[in-house]
This record gives C-alpha cells, sequence and structure tokens, in this order.
C-alpha cells in the first residue's frame, strides 16, 4: 500500500501533456515540452549511433569521439585563428595517421614506431601552442551550461542543463559543434580512454565481454562500447574523421528541450541552427539477434562468479522481464521470500539479478550473478536452476506482481522527475519507439501475472540460458 501510495505522489507533478514534436527542414526531429518559472532548460541531442556501428578494427571509436565531443570547432578552440591552426592541425593528423599505419603492420619494427611515435608527439605539442581543447567547455560553463554526454551501444546523447536566456546560443554552438568539430587533443584523450579500459579490466569486465560474445557470437554487440587497449591504441585522427562523417548526421537525430522557453520562438531558433544542416540520407540501422544459447564455464576452480543471461523474448516485452527479474530479486533478497523457494537441504546460494544486458534496442538478457563460495561452477550453476525452479513454483504471487509493478513504475516516475531525465527519456522514445508519447505511457502496468508466468515458463530455461564465469574475470 505504501509503494502504491508513493506512486501517486510523484506522479502528480510530472504530467507532461503540452510536450509537441516539431520536424525541421533537414528531418532533424524536436521535442518541445514548456514548463514555465522554473528559469533553466534541459537540453539534449540523441544520435541513433554507438558501438554497434564499428568494425572489429576499430572497437571503441564512438566512446572515444564521446571524450572527443566537446573540443571545439574552427571558430571555438583556435588561439590565432584557424587559418594560423590548420597547418598544425594536419601535420599533427599525418603524424597520427604514420604511426596508426605502423603499429597495425604485422611486425612493426621498434626503431620505426619510437621515432614516430617522437614525431607525433612533438606535432601535437606544436599543435597544442594554437589550439585549446578546453575553450569551448570554458565557454559553455562561462555562460552556466552545464554539459555532458554519454556513448551506448547503439546511440550517442550529448545533454545539457542551461540558463533560459541562454537557449538561442546553446542552439547555435551545439549546430556548430555537430556540423564541425575539430578533435583537439586527440592524444591526450587517447590516453585518457585507455586508462578507463585498464581499470574495467580490474573490476571483472573481462567477464562481461565474455557473456557478451556468447550472447551476440562475433555480431557488433559483442565488445564493450568502450573497446579494447589493443583497438583505441591504433586508431588514427583519419579513422575520427571517417567515421564521424559517416554516422554522426544530425538528420538522423532528435532533440528535445524541457524547461522555462517559448516554443514559437524555439521553433524559430531551431530552424535557424540546427534546421540550416544538410539533410543527409538515412543510414540503415543494424539488426543485432542472439547467438545459440551458451555455456563457458572454468571447471578447475571454486572462485568468483558466474553470470547467467536469461533472454527476452522480443524488444516490446521488456517490460514483462523488467517486472520478472525485480520479483525475482525480490526472492532473491527477501527473508521470507527465501522461505518460500527452496533450495537443496544444506545447500547455500548468493544470487543477485544485475538488470538488462546488451544493446538498449535490441534483444536483450537479464542477466543473474551467482557466487561460487568455494563450490565449483557446475554445482552453483545447479543450485540456481533449483532455486529458479522452486521459484516459479512458489513465488509468482499476485502480490509479488504488483510489489514489482510499484518499484518498476516508481523507478520509471524518479528517473524523469529532473528536467534532464525526463528530456533524455522522450528523446530516447521519440528516436526508437515510434513517437516521444511512448515515453509518457509506464507499459509494465499492462503486465499480468499470465505475461509473466509464460516468460519464465518458456524463455527463463536451462536451455535457453547463457552461462559464463568461473573465475574473478
Amino acid at each position: 500500500m505504501l509503494l502504491w501510495s508513493l506512486l501517486v505522489v510523484l506522479a502528480e507533478p510530472s504530467e507532461p501533456v503540452n510536450a509537441r514534436a516539431h520536424v525541421l527542414q533537414n528531418g532533424m526531429r524536436w521535442v518541445l515540452l514548456e514548463q514555465r518559472g522554473v528559469h533553466r532548460i534541459a537540453g539534449v541531442v540523441a544520435l541513433p549511433v554507438g558501438s554497434i556501428d564499428e568494425t572489429p578494427a576499430t572497437a571503441g571509436i564512438a566512446h572515444f569521439l564521446e571524450h572527443l565531443a566537446f573540443a571545439g570547432t574552427p571558430m571555438v578552440g583556435s588561439t590565432r585563428g584557424w587559418s594560423v591552426e590548420k597547418p598544425f592541425h594536419d601535420a599533427a593528423n599525418a603524424a597520427g595517421d604514420r604511426l596508426a599505419m605502423t603499429l597495425r603492420s604485422p611486425a612493426p619494427a621498434a626503431r620505426v614506431v619510437g621515432r614516430e611515435t617522437l614525431e607525433l608527439q612533438r606535432a601535437n605539442d606544436a599543435w597544442l601552442l594554437h589550439a585549446d581543447p578546453l575553450a569551448f567547455t570554458a565557454m559553455l560553463s562561462r555562460r552556466g551550461i552545464v554539459w555532458n554526454a554519454t556513448t551506448s551501444q547503439d546511440q550517442t546523447v550529448y545533454t545539457n542543463d542551461l540558463p533560459s536566456a541562454q537557449l538561442q546560443f546553446w542552439l547555435t554552438a551545439e549546430a556548430q559543434r555537430l556540423a564541425a568539430p575539430v578533435f583537439r587533443g586527440f592524444e591526450r584523450e587517447r590516453r585518457v580512454v585507455i586508462q578507463e579500459i585498464r581499470n574495467n579490466v580490474t573490476e571483472g569486465a573481462p567477464l562481461f565481454t565474455r557473456l557478451r560474445r556468447a550472447v551476440y557470437g562475433d555480431s557488433n554487440a559483442s565488445w564493450p562500447t568502450e573497446g579494447f587497449e589493443r583497438t583505441v591504441a591504433t586508431l588514427s585522427p583519419s579513422d575520427l574523421d571517417a567515421f564521424y562523417a559517416e554516422n554522426y548526421r544530425v538528420s538522423d537525430g532528435v532533440g528535445c528541450l524541457v524547461g522555462d522557453f517559448d516554443a514559437t520562438t524555439a521553433r524559430a531558433w531551431l530552424e535557424a541552427t540546427f534546421g540550416a544542416l544538410p539533410r543527409s540520407p538515412p543510414r540503415k540501422r543494424i539488426a543485432i539477434s542472439r547467438a545459440t544459447p551458451a555455456r563457458e564455464l572454468a571447471s578447475h576452480t571454486t572462485t568468483g562468479r558466474l553470470l547467467i543471461g536469461l533472454p527476452m523474448p522480443e524488444e516490446k516485452q521488456a517490460a514483462v522481464a523488467r517486472v520478472a527479474s525485480v520479483m525475482l530479486s525480490h526472492a532473491l533478497e527477501s527473508d521470507d521470500a527465501r522461505r518460500r523457494v527452496q533450495l537443496p537441504a544444506r545447500a547455500t546460494l548468493e544470487a543477485s539479478m544485475l538488470g538488462a544486458f546488451g544493446p538498449q534496442h535490441s534483444p536483450q538478457v537479464m542477466v543473474a550473478a551467482v557466487e561460487l563460495q568455494g563450490q565449483a561452477p557446475e554445482a552453483a550453476e545447479a543450485l540456481w536452476w533449483a532455486l529458479l525452479e522452486s521459484w516459479r513454483r512458489n513465488g509468482l504471487s499476485p502480490e509479488a506482481l504488483e510489489q514489482a509493478k510499484a518499484v518498476v513504475e516508481i523507478d520509471e516516475i524518479l528517473e524523469r522527475q529532473t528536467r534532464l531525465g525526463l528530456a533524455k527519456a522522450l528523446a530516447d522514445a521519440e528516436l526508437f519507439e515510434g513517437g516521444f508519447r511512448s515515453a509518457l505511457d509506464s507499459p509494465c502496468s499492462a503486465v499480468t501475472l499470465e505475461d509473466v508466468q509464460t516468460m519464465v515458463s518458456t524463455w527463463w530455461v536451462q536451455g535457453r540460458a547463457y552461462v559464463v564465469g568461473g573465475d574473478a574475470r
């Protein structure tokens, strides 16, 4: 009862009934939602570009470009003007291309690599005497604009929170940045990205990489969004330029404004900024499918964990899978629920649900983590399936369903309580779900106990699961 009361209270103030879509002359779509009196605006630009658009040789390039997203334009970032900076920019990029080509050769000579590395360092040092990679973000900060960007497997999202008085400026600057970026600080950001990859390795990311490969086989979804150190280390400036030109097309994208602005004025500014950018032929969306279910266990260990991927039947049933995952989480965490989900005598199992895994708008899996705790991987996996079968028999109750639906709906409402959260949800729905209005609905409200029972008994079974693990990584 408390959960439903909280749900009603949270839902009342954020009903975005006056949201409107606007399509620019180049085909870019914008969602506009006025919220007068708040004096600030959330601005989001979402492009359907991510790691699934890469190749094995360029894995990580979309995430790398995110790091360089705010490095400026020919107009912003040149300390003495673009005509002075450009020759140094071109020389540094040429040196970067030469080194990348050498590193990709079958047996690069250490002497050549050393010489070309030194040449690149000198060219970059000379370039940075005429460039400021932080000028663009400093310009935004001076005007009170808070900026960020994220990259996933199937989209790149640029988020900004700005004073209402800065809307026209931000639209102009953002359109120029997307139309003509200059990737200053290329080598510095490469080092930052590589360090992120190394940090992820120490935190157990390789086990998720194994799961990703098991679920998606050799497809473009089989590598992590940040890529691999070996691929990021050999990306060239020309690689970034080519990937950006091919994939980052604003006419494919969606923008969203939520906050204190006048929609009529905003539409005019949008036409003058983003609408002035050229229309590009639409990119073909890459289709991702799951591989044949597989098990990959390290048998001679009793440490670490297992990751078990439980498939969703299709994208439109993600709400059913999410509700079922919360129901199972409650069964794993609640003492009362655990008493009803019986394990074999004297058996213990520490398990948890980690959430959805895979490209957001392709077939995903729900991931469970099972700690080995001194047990062989096969034994721990057998306990997991025994627990899941017991949960199917004893844990799927109407009360558990309603509690899980309340939790999911509260999470969705909380995600959209902020201007920025709501803007991201509206942009995502407009980009991938056929219209922003789907973000205003809660699909989990229509989930029935029969839906959950059918999915769990048909799909969350051993013969359809992906299981990897048996060591800490």
